[in-house]
């Protein structure tokens, strides 16, 4: 059996957002893919980069040029010569080392039982098909089947009888804290309003009860709940007997394990909706009765239509029709839509069935690889049918000319036409961001044929650098790679899979900083933004150049297996909508003393690193180059923090000239103690346990009483507490050491720790022996630089685990792996290859869409995206705001021009003056300029009393850059 070893860093993004368990059950999983054109490539290289234990291909088929439009590890030399499963498996391989990657060579049907999952990716003969499904059901095997038929595409899931949903959102368990608990005969839990979600519990969930003082009889239970309101739950027992509520309690959401029996696909064919479905389109009866008619065509001919058959496509559309009216006379389901079969659509669907286009592949091999990680247990499995279309991108087009010519793009020729794809060559595209975004994006448009003509390009910029960490989700990436940069490395990696893309790599910030490289000449020469950026500020700006420029702007944005785009269209659409999703920003009174989540600690933790190893080292440093000034600054402070900052100084010198590892380790104790034991026992005595305060009980709630810890150098985490304290100082204060000397150190040192307790300083003794140390030192030899946190640094992240548990058992709060302490403290984002995929092909095919129609707003989509729930939410862009004349009581408000949008400008010919500005706007729109501001500044750069006589007769280009030059000399 294969066997590998995790590897935290390469899956860092990815168990942030599955999880560490279910990580190490995908890596135990073995899955097998028939068909490996472009959906059966692009599932491959998502669930390769996930790490299964091995991946089959199987496809015998020769590889063609029309293989060459979606399938992006294939290339022309391959064409009428090799497999199409032996022609990409070795580019496969490269995407992740821990992963087998295979051919099957042996025979399809006696190997399935082999395999965890099977998945199809394109159609197959309902007796082959059927065959397969039966020997999953009877060996416990999943099987996902699914095809990308050119603009109409299906996925079918079976994972067998008594399947076990472990966890419905994958989303953590809900934890609230009691406050108080009636006694009643439905008995009301009320829950403290602090520790309220975003989205809290609802009717049917249910939760577990622990550490509730008095009320003992729901302690360990498990209850289903009523919602009240959103801080008030029911539950069904009667209370009235039960011991008085005192204090405490926790209230936890359990995720009850739900059996599923799923259909075979024999049985499910003419009722794919047997359960309820999270969302309902009355147009799923039409696309699977299209489906339908173009199975049954194929089980008869074991092909399909050539491209634009129009004659063949007919036969189709008939069977497809039959089956939807004989449908609505049986079929529960079918009744439920007031849809009337579309012969138009069916037909156009029908002819181009045999073509695969890169975005739509992307797509649905997003969704149909993320189905791969449900058959663990976690998530909501798809039940059982999922059918998409992209018909509006082609709804009323016009094809003047479709001429295939034996080229990669012929299926998409057959589609669109030859004028779209003489479009696509010449595009121009500011590609922003080439990480995961960024990198799919790539692919995709060098799939599409987008910047192939001589005198068109794609131009990514990234500022960034490939980590290991990127390369579970930035396909583009090897470990090879590792150090180089994104965008030049991303630029040749894609010119590999179609040589005629033009890309051309920068590694600039976009910012006000780079104007002078992205000025009004770069901006107007694009005909699409694509934003693949993960902040909001870049997002904005960015932004606000297409809304100046009026270009076309895609953004999209994931997180996890959340994901999002939107379409900001020259006066056509709203502009981009940028939540700043920071985290919450947690109460500095929350974090000293009343923690109640291992995250409030890990924050805390992470305060600790930065006063230690960050604040401390900037302090001797400020010391050591102005000792005199420092020392009359602090003199200024009391007694407590004059003492406090003189003992570390002291402390810091001392440890400069003797060196001595032991010193560290001392410093490491001493602050242990005032962590995990003095500032506790300030807390308890502040505040008793039984406290009272305006009447009320004290710890209640979110508060938790706080215990103080015993130091015990034989637990691991005290000791880890310890010793990466002593490692980072080490590295802070360039003294060599090695692992087990810092140990051998540790226990000597522990000897130490009475006297360390009753160490009590002079401040006087303490300046005679800081100015004793001081003259030791040459201030031009010393070189010390204080420790920015850094999540791949594993001795900073084992100081912030070590550090936040301790911190943790003092207030008797679940502690966490060293994972989670790197995720929560390095700010991972979740991220996954599957979400990406999905959420840029879908931005993609908008491409077709605005070439076609570029001001039809009824004919673009936008997308949210859940793939654990599978929530598929399609809308239309909001609708350009325009501004009128609002009229108010005491005074209006008054557009000028009347009814303008953020999009419309007005352009001044000039050179021209203030003066002559100002006049010409109150001339032609009787408006009176007040201030004169720079674009994203809130501050006017030039105000009403500025404008004097002298400045009034220059030229606003030399006034503003006078301006601009006097503003650099201030600041620079």
């Amino acid at each position: 059996m294969f066997s590998k070893s995790m590897d935290i860093d390469f899956y860092s993004r990815q168990i942030g957002t599955f999880g560490i368990d279910t990580t190490k059950n995908i890596m135990k999983m073995k899955i097998l893919i028939y068909g490996m054109r472009g959906l059966g490539m692009e599932i491959a290289k998502n669930i390769i980069l996930m790490g299964p234990n091995c991946v089959s291909l199987y496809d015998k088929n020769i590889i063609t040029h029309y293989d060459l439009g979606s399938g992006f590890y294939f290339s022309e030399n391959q064409i009428n010569k090799e497999k199409r499963d032996e022609g990409c498996v070795q580019k496969l391989n490269k995407l992740n080392p821990y992963v087998d990657v295979n051919v099957l060579n042996k025979d399809l049907i006696s190997s399935i039982e082999f395999y965890d999952v099977i998945i199809i990716t394109e159609l197959v003969n309902i007796n082959l098909l059927n065959k397969i499904n039966e020997i999953c059901r009877e060996n416990h095997k999943g099987l996902i089947y699914g095809a990308a038929l050119g603009l109409i595409s299906f996925i079918f899931v079976d994972f067998g009888e008594k399947f076990i949903i472990k966890n419905l959102n994958g989303e953590e368990p809900k934890k609230f804290y009691i406050k108080n608990i009636s006694k009643s005969n439905k008995c009301l839990i009320s829950i403290d309003p602090s520790s309220i979600k975003a989205s809290s519990l609802k009717n049917g969930d249910f939760v577990k009860i622990k550490e509730i003082e008095g009320m003992n009889e729901l302690n360990d239970t498990i209850k289903k709940i009523e919602v009240k309101s959103l801080t008030e739950f029911y539950i069904e027992d009667d209370s009235t007997n039960y011991n008085e509520y005192i204090k405490g309690g926790i209230l936890e959401e359990f995720k009850k394990e739900i059996k599923k029996n799923y259909l075979k696909f024999k049985d499910c064919i003419n009722e794919p909706k047997h359960e309820e479905k999270l969302i309902d389109d009355e147009k799923d009866q039409i696309r699977h009765s299209i489906i339908f008619g173009i199975m049954e065509y194929y089980n008869k001919y074991n092909t399909l239509p050539e491209l634009n058959d129009i004659e063949k496509s007919k036969i189709i559309v008939k069977c497809s029709k039959e089956y939807f009216e004989k449908q609505k006379n049986s079929s529960e389901w079918f009744q439920e839509s007031n849809e009337i079969f579309d012969e138009e659509m069916a037909l156009n669907l029908a002819k181009w069935s045999k073509a695969e286009i890169s975005p739509i592949c992307n797509f649905i091999g997003g969704i149909m690889a993320q189905e791969i990680v449900k058959y663990t247990g976690k998530y909501t499995p798809i039940d059982q049918w999922l059918w998409f279309d992209f018909y509006n991108s082609v709804k009323n087009m016009n094809v003047k000319e479709c001429i295939l010519n034996n080229s990669r793009y012929d299926e998409q020729i057959a589609i669109y036409g030859n004028d779209i794809q003489n479009k696509l060559a010449n595009t121009n595209i500011f590609l922003i961001g080439a990480g995961a975004l960024g990198c799919e994006y790539l692919k995709i448009f060098s799939m599409m044929g987008i910047s192939t003509a001589k005198n068109s390009k794609v131009i990514i910029t990234d500022n960034d650098n490939i980590e290991i960490s990127n390369l579970n989700r930035q396909f583009l990436f090897h470990k090879e790679h590792s150090g180089l940069e994104k965008s030049i490395c991303a630029c040749k990696q894609v010119k590999m899979m179609n040589h005629d893309f033009n890309c051309e790599a920068h590694i600039n910030l976009v910012n006000e900083d780079t104007e002078h490289i992205y000025n009004e000449k770069f901006w107007k020469n694009q005909n699409f933004i694509i934003n693949a950026v993960d902040n909001n500020k870049a997002r904005k700006y960015i932004d606000s150049q297409c809304t100046l420029f009026n270009i076309n702007l895609i953004d999209s944005g994931t997180e996890g297996l959340k994901a999002h785009n939107q379409l900001i269209i020259p006066n056509v659409t709203e502009h981009g909508k940028y939540n700043n999703n920071l985290r919450n920003q947690i109460p500095m009174c929350t974090l000293r003393q009343f923690p109640s989540t291992i995250e409030h600690c890990i924050e805390w933790g992470k305060d600790k690193f930065e006063e230690y190893f960050n604040e401390d080292i900037n302090m001797i440093n400020e010391f050591i180059f102005n000792h005199l000034e420092y020392l009359k600054k602090i003199k200024k402070e009391n007694d407590q923090n004059k003492i406090e900052k003189l003992k570390k100084i002291k402390a810091f010198l001392k440890l400069m000239i003797n060196k001595d590892i032991s010193e560290i380790i001392n410093s490491a104790i001493n602050n242990y103690m005032k962590n995990y034991i003095n500032s506790i026992k300030k807390i308890i005595e502040l505040y008793p346990e039984n406290h009272i305060e305006n009447g009320a009980i004290f710890w209640k709630g979110s508060k938790r009483f706080p215990s103080i810890l015993k130091f015990n150098i034989e637990d691991s985490i005290t000791f880890e507490f310890i010793f990466s304290y002593t490692k980072i100082y080490c590295n802070i204060f360039n003294i060599p050491y090695q692992n087990d000397k810092i140990k051998k150190e540790i226990q000597n040192s522990i000897d130490n720790f009475d006297k360390i307790k009753n160490n009590n300083i002079n401040k006087e003794t303490l300046y005679d022996e800081i100015n004793e140390y001081k003259d030791k030192i040459n201030s031009k030899e010393i070189s010390i630089k204080a420790e920015q946190f850094d999540k791949d640094k594993n001795e900073h992240v084992n100081f912030i685990y070590a550090c936040s548990n301790l911190r943790a058992r003092n207030f008797k709060i679940d502690q966490c792996d060293k994972f989670k302490a790197k995720f929560i403290s390095g700010n991972i984002i979740p991220a996954v290859s599957t979400t990406t995929a999905c959420i840029t092909g879908f931005s993609a095919m908008q491409i077709f869409t605005l070439l076609n129609y570029n001001s039809n707003r009824n004919l673009l989509n936008e997308i949210n995206i859940n793939l654990a729930i599978n929530i598929f939410q399609i809308y239309k862009p909001s609708k350009v705001e325009r501004h009128t004349t609002i009229k108010k009581k005491k005074r209006s408000i008054i557009a000028i021009p009347d009814n303008f949008t953020d999009w419309d400008h007005i352009k001044i010919d000039g050179p021209k003056s203030i003066k002559c500005l100002i006049s010409d706007l109150k001339n032609e729109y009787n408006v009176i300029i007040k201030g004169i501001y720079l674009p994203n500044s809130k501050k006017s750069l030039i105000t009403k009393k500025m404008i004097l006589k002298i400045i009034l007769k220059l030229p606003i280009q030399r006034l503003l850059i006078k301006i601009l030059n006097l503003l650099e000399e201030l600041f620079l």
